[in-house]
C-alpha cells in the first residue's frame, strides 16, 4: 500500500545543525524564509570570508586566569565542569561587538538568520539547563571540556544565544515533537552558537532540554574543531572542504542523545538508530546534503570525487522530481479517504500535517538540489590533482578524523548493547505503518470507498520506503 517517504520529521533530521559556512549562501542570495529552511543545511561550497579569528572585545581579560591557573583542571577527562570554569569562556546573550572584524562582515554574520534574541532570562535559563543536562553525558562533558580548552588557549569567548527563525515549525511525528527547520547554527568567526528559541515552545520540557543539549553538543564540536584547526595553521582550506567536521559534530550530538536517553525518543536518537542500521547508506546520504564536502579519502582526488557525487545527485534529483510528489499526494488522498469514510480525521491529523508540509516545501527542496548539482558540475570540471596531501597528514586534521572514527565505533557499540525501542504515536493516533495496515484493511472491507483513489494512484503491492530511509 503506501507509506510516504518525504515526511517532515525526516527533513528536520537533515537540518540537525548547521555552521555559518554551510548557511550563509541563503542570506547572500536573498532566499525566502521557507526556502531558507531547506537550504540552510546544504553547503554550496561557499568559502568563509578571509578574516582572521580574533578574540571578542574584552574577551581575553575575561578568562586570562583560566589560561594561567585552571587549564590543568581541564585535563581531568571525565569530571563535570563547574559554572565558574564554564563562564570564564562561555557567555549567554547578545555580543555587543566583534573587535577586529570589518563592519560589513559583522553585519553579514550576525544578521543572516533573523533577529537576535535580547538574552531574555528564560532563554538563558533554558540554555543553562541544556548545558547541565549535556554534562550528564560523558560525550557532553568531553566536548564541553574540548571547547573550553581550545577557546581558552586562543583567548576567545564562546557566545550562546537564542534566535528566532520564522521558517521553523513544530510537528508531531509518531509521538515525537519535531522542530522542523533550523535548530541551531555555529559561527566559528564570531565564536557563537545560536539555538532556535522555539525549543522553548515544545510541550515536553524535559525532552526539549535533552534535544537542545544534543544540538548544543553538535555545534560546540564545530566550534572546538575549528579552533583546533586554526591553532594548527595552514589547514583552513582543506577543513572547509572536508566532510569530517560535520561527521564528527553529528556523531557528538547523536552520542549525547543516546547517552541521555531516558525513555523519550527524539530526532537525535532516531537519527542515531538509522545510522546504526546502515552506516554506509547514512553517510552516503549525508554526502548529498553536504554535496561539496569530501571524505578524507576523496580529498586525495577531488575532481573524481565530485564527478561521482554529481552522478549520485543527478539520480537523487530524478527521484525527487518523479516520485516524491506522487507519493505525498497518494498519502494525502488515503488520509482524506479514511478521514471522510471511517471517521479517522483526528487519528490521522499528525500524518496529514506532516505530508502537507513536505509537499509544501518540495519545490524548494528540488530547487536546492538543482543548485547543488550545478555547483558539483563546476567542481567536477576542474582538474585539481591531489592538492592536500600534506594537510591530510597533519596531526590536527588526523585528530579530527580519528575522533570521528572512535565516536562512530562507540555509538554503534552502545546501540548494539542497548537497542532503543521505536517511538509510539500518541494514544488514538496512527503512524505511517499503522496507516498502511488501516488502508489495506479498509480496501479489503470497503472497496467502494477507494474507487476514486485507486483510479488515480492504482494499487501498491510494495510498501513505501518510510521516513527512515530519508535520514
Amino acid at each position: 500500500m503506501l507509506r510516504t517517504a518525504a515526511v517532515a520529521c525526516a527533513l528536520s533530521l537533515l537540518v540537525a545543525g548547521t555552521s555559518y559556512a554551510e548557511s550563509s549562501r541563503v542570506a547572500e542570495n536573498g532566499q525566502s524564509a521557507l526556502r531558507g529552511a531547506l537550504l540552510n543545511a546544504r553547503d554550496f561550497g561557499l568559502s568563509m570570508p578571509e578574516v582572521p579569528l580574533v578574540p571578542a572585545a574584552g574577551g581575553g581579560l575575561a578568562y586570562r586566569g583560566l589560561r594561567q591557573d585552571a587549564l590543568a583542571v581541564l585535563e581531568n577527562e571525565d569530571s563535570r565542569l563547574s559554572w565558574t570554569q564554564i563562564e570564564r569562556v562561555v557567555r549567554f546573550g547578545k555580543r555587543s561587538s566583534a573587535s577586529g572584524l570589518p563592519g560589513a562582515i559583522v553585519d553579514k554574520l550576525t544578521g543572516a538568520f533573523g533577529s537576535a534574541d535580547a538574552a531574555s532570562s528564560s532563554a538563558e535559563t533554558f540554555a543553562r539547563k541544556a548545558v547541565d543536562r549535556m554534562q550528564d553525558s560523558s560525550e557532553g562533558r568531553r566536548v564541553l571540556r574540548e571547547l573550553l580548552k581550545a577557546y581558552a588557549a586562543a583567548d576567545k569567548t564562546a557566545l550562546v544565544r537564542a534566535d528566532a527563525f520564522d521558517s521553523s515549525e513544530i510537528l508531531p511525528v509518531a509521538g515525537i515533537e519535531c522542530l522542523v527547520g533550523q535548530r541551531g547554527f555555529s559561527n566559528p568567526y564570531l565564536g557563537s552558537y545560536a539555538f532556535n528559541r522555539r525549543f522553548m515552545e515544545l510541550q515536553d520540557k524535559d525532552s526539549a532540554v535533552e534535544v537542545l543539549a544534543a544540538n548544543m553538543a553538535h555545534e560546540f564540536q564545530h566550534l572546538a574543531s575549528w579552533a583546533q584547526i586554526e591553532a594548527a595553521g595552514g589547514l583552513r582550506d582543506v577543513f572547509q572542504k572536508s566532510l569530517v567536521n560535520e561527521r564528527s559534530a553529528r556523531l557528538t550530538g547523536y552520542l549525547v542523545a543516546v547517552q541521555l536517553y531516558s525513555g523519550r525518543a527524539n530526532e537525535y536518537t532516531e537519527a542515531a538508530k538509522v545510522l546504526a542500521q546502515d552506516p554506509a547508506a547514512f553517510w552516503a546520504r549525508l554526502k548529498l546534503d553536504y554535496s561539496p564536502k569530501l571524505d578524507a579519502d576523496e580529498l586525495h582526488a577531488p575532481s573524481a570525487a565530485y564527478e561521482k557525487r554529481r552522478k549520485a545527485m543527478l539520480h537523487h534529483l530524478g527521484t525527487l522530481s518523479s516520485d516524491r510528489e506522487p507519493e505525498l499526494r497518494e498519502a494525502l488522498s488515503a488520509i482524506r479517504t479514511l478521514s471522510e469514510k471511517e471517521g479517522l480525521s483526528q487519528a490521522l491529523a499528525p500524518l496529514r500535517e506532516e505530508a502537507a508540509f513536505a509537499l509544501k516545501i518540495l519545490p524548494f527542496e528540488i530547487s536546492a538540489v538543482e543548485d547543488k548539482l550545478s555547483r558539483l558540475e563546476s567542481l567536477a570540471s576542474r582538474d585539481e590533482g591531489s592538492p592536500y596531501e600534506s594537510e591530510l597528514k597533519s596531526p590536527a586534521y588526523r585528530a579530527v578524523v580519528e575522533r570521528a572514527a572512535r565516536q562512530e565505533a562507540e555509538l554503534l557499540e552502545l546501540l548494539r548493547r542497548s537497542p532503543l525501542p521505536d517511538p509510539v504515536p500518541a494514544q488514538g493516533q496512527l503512524d505511517w505503518k499503522g496507516l498502511d495496515a488501516r488502508v489495506r484493511k479498509s480496501q479489503a472491507a470497503h472497496p467502494e470507498y477507494w474507487a476514486q483513489h485507486l483510479s488515480t494512484f492504482g494499487s501498491r503491492e510494495t510498501p513505501r520506503a518510510g521516513f527512515q530511509s530519508f535520514n
